[in-house]
């Protein structure tokens, strides 16, 4: 039996995951994004930045990181905005030591951000979680977001009752069990609301996903989940102010929020909409190309 070549085995011992991670990493580089740490106390937020144009803060979901989240949007938006990316705490390679996990934090934290990178206005789009914690950056701070966009999440138009309809659609008893997978079972059904109908993870694959994104910060993510659906109420929809300019972007077939909370959630916040036919929780990696476009549209204009 003949040896395997050196770069072979190399490549057969090696993450899958961490190498997928590293070329990500990589092209970011090559489009002109530089990796910072910013030290905030207790908090450590990783965050690239680079591009041109007026600051644009992109917040990711729950489960990976701004850069993996993001990746697909990078070498279209660079060219007009200076992109800031951040992995929001417990996550990525962002930490807190001490403080008890929460929106708000989150929210605060970025803002804190933003300001040690010495900006003052900026436009924000988030997906999923991140929408959430956009939303709460603007009512917290709203004459410093230019812009806002909120891609499939319903911020202060969720109900409690569709919390219980949510866990109903998805087949599980609660968010946790979904958003904090605990096995690589548990990982795959997480990605296939993002990108559903495509072709069956290897398992190996999914048990490295789980070692690299989902092994760490289990009580951490548990209670931002709990906060979550603790704060109806908390900014009712009636007080929230409405974005200088603002565009909701949905996936028509969402099964984590639906597309009539997209169309409330533009209604209530006097924002544009755009309806993605077809696609799922992850727009933005389902049909990057068309995602982009909407985006860019908004921000930009046609002339570009």
């Amino acid at each position: 039996m003949l040896p395997l070549p050196l770069p072979l085995l190399l490549l057969l011992s090696c993450s899958p995951v961490r190498l997928a991670t590293q070329v990500v990493e990589a092209a970011a580089r090559n489009e002109g994004l530089v990796e910072r740490r910013v030290v905030l106390g207790s908090r450590q937020v990783r965050v690239w930045v680079g591009g041109e144009g007026p600051p644009l803060v992109l917040l990711h979901g729950f489960g990976g990181d701004g850069l993996l989240t993001w990746n697909r949007q990078v070498e279209e938006l660079r060219q007009h905005r200076t992109l800031i990316i951040p992995d929001l705490l417990w996550f990525g390679d962002s930490f807190a030591l001490g403080p008890t996990p929460s929106l708000e934090l989150q929210a605060r934290t970025i803002w804190e951000t933003i300001d040690q990178l010495g900006y003052e206005q900026v436009e924000l789009a988030g997906i999923s979680y991140g929408g959430f914690v956009a939303m709460l950056m603007h009512q917290l701070d709203p004459a410093r977001v230019q812009s806002l966009v909120i891609v499939d999440s319903p911020g202060p138009v969720f109900e409690p009752q569709d919390v219980q309809a949510m866990l109903d659609r998805l087949g599980i008893n609660s968010a946790e069990q979904m958003f904090v997978p605990q096995t690589p079972e548990d990982v795959a059904r997480l990605i296939a609301i993002v990108r559903p109908g495509g072709p069956p993870i290897p398992r190996p694959i999914l048990v490295d996903i789980k070692e690299r994104h989902f092994s760490r910060n289990h009580d951490e993510h548990r209670a931002l989940l709990a906060d979550l659906t603790g704060l109806h109420g908390a900014f009712p929809a009636s007080a929230w102010k409405k974005p200088a300019r603002g565009l909701v972007i949905w996936g028509e077939e969402d099964p984590v929020f639906p597309v009539e909370s997209g169309r409330e959630l533009a209604q209530v916040m006097g924002m544009e909409l755009a309806v993605m036919e077809g696609l799922a929780h992850g727009p933005n990696f389902q049909r990057a190309g068309e995602f982009n476009t909407i985006l860019l549209d908004f921000l930009v204009g046609e002339d570009r």
